[in-house]
């Protein structure tokens, strides 16, 4: 990584790359413990080197969610599982590079692939199949794409902890029946469980909402709403919608 920043100079670092499947984390520790802690620090190492401003990406899960409103960017910290501990220690790292810094915390990201919840749903309504989803996690699905430009956009601001999403909050269950209504499908698909009636390694915090600062109001794409997102997101998978 040293050796790279040497010869490209970076003017930035906008460091995105985690192990994020929290189910696997539980069962492969030391390995999302390298990707996800010494991998930051790696980064943070080349950013050193050159003495170039580093944008770390993280995550909603380093709250337990049991906060009954929004998490402000001065909570503390008190995640539940170990993806969630790997992103929290990864935003202490960057909290003591010397040089130029931004943390940016989001949540639900979809879109850029395939293994993401919205897909993985979309794929299921499509074929009208019956599935069941849990009521008791909430969030803000938020699109790659919005984030990313925003991300380009807040290298022009301040340094600091930042969250970052698409507007509005939903639980897993409305996000799905919202995809099924997307395609024309019986919504009734859809059925509520809890997350007790979901079989996970991982405990997850049930609703982390993300509270945007006052510092950096997004006017791009991010200031959408998270069902615009989602409406576009799936026009642009070329499926056939009823």
């Amino acid at each position: 990584m040293v050796t790279l920043c040497k010869e490209v100079k970076p003017s930035a670092i906008i460091h995105t790359a985690a192990m994020t499947n929290v189910d696997g984390g539980e069962e492969s520790y030391r390995r999302m413990t390298e990707v996800n802690i010494h991998g930051t620090n790696n980064v943070l190492e080349a950013g050193r080197f050159v003495q170039c401003p580093v944008l770390y990406l993280s995550s909603d899960f380093v709250f337990d969610g049991k906060k009954h409103t929004s998490y402000k960017i001065e909570d503390p910290p008190s995640p539940l599982n170990h993806y969630g501990f790997t992103k929290w220690v990864g935003e202490e790292y960057v909290r003591m590079y010397p040089f130029t810094w931004w943390i940016v915390r989001t949540s639900w990201l979809f879109g850029g692939g395939e293994n993401n919840f919205v897909y993985k749903i979309a794929q299921k309504a499509v074929k009208e199949e019956e599935i069941a989803v849990v009521t008791d996690q909430i969030g803000s699905p938020t699109n790659v794409t919005d984030l990313a430009s925003t991300l380009i956009l807040l290298l022009q601001a301040k340094p600091g902890k930042y969250h970052l999403t698409n507007k509005g909050y939903c639980s897993r269950f409305e996000l799905a029946k919202f995809i099924y209504g997307q395609f024309g499908k019986r919504e009734s698909l859809v059925t509520p469980i809890t997350s007790k009636d979901w079989k996970g390694n991982a405990v997850r915090p049930t609703a982390p909402r993300l509270a945007i600062g006052e510092d950096f109001q997004p006017k791009g794409p991010l200031s959408r709403s998270w069902q615009q997102a989602v409406t576009e997101y799936l026009q642009k998978l070329g499926w056939k919608h009823d």
